[in-house]
């Protein structure tokens, strides 16, 4: 019993510091969406007329490669795979049997 809860311990320290980080880089973000005057927020009730004013925009990155890769989530994903040693392309993530936390939690929307 001892060690199920040395475990469960461990468990929760590791959860803890992994939320403390996720906030530290949600702030970071925040911080980059209002220096480029981004919502921080979703109003719902104005998504809609947003989604068809960015229409243009929005189909650039199902169409373009240089449009994905010039967007802040492409950007994160690669300085994530700097940091868990993948290198700063997709090549080496590819090869990968299982994906490293850090890079699946964004890889989540929202």
């Amino acid at each position: 019993m001892g060690n199920e809860m040395n475990a469960a311990y461990l468990r929760s320290e590791l959860m803890l510091c992994m939320e403390v980080a996720s906030e530290g880089s949600k702030e970071k973000h925040i911080v980059f969406a209002r220096s480029q005057n981004w919502p921080t927020s979703i109003d719902f009730k104005k998504l809609p007329n947003r989604i068809v004013l960015m229409k243009d925009e929005l189909t650039k990155l199902f169409t373009d490669r240089k449009a994905q890769v010039d967007t802040i989530v492409h950007q994160q994903l690669l300085e994530n795979l700097i940091e868990q040693n993948l290198g700063s392309t997709l090549q080496k993530l590819a090869k990968v049997k299982i994906v490293p936390l850090a890079v699946h939690e964004y890889a989540r929307p929202g």
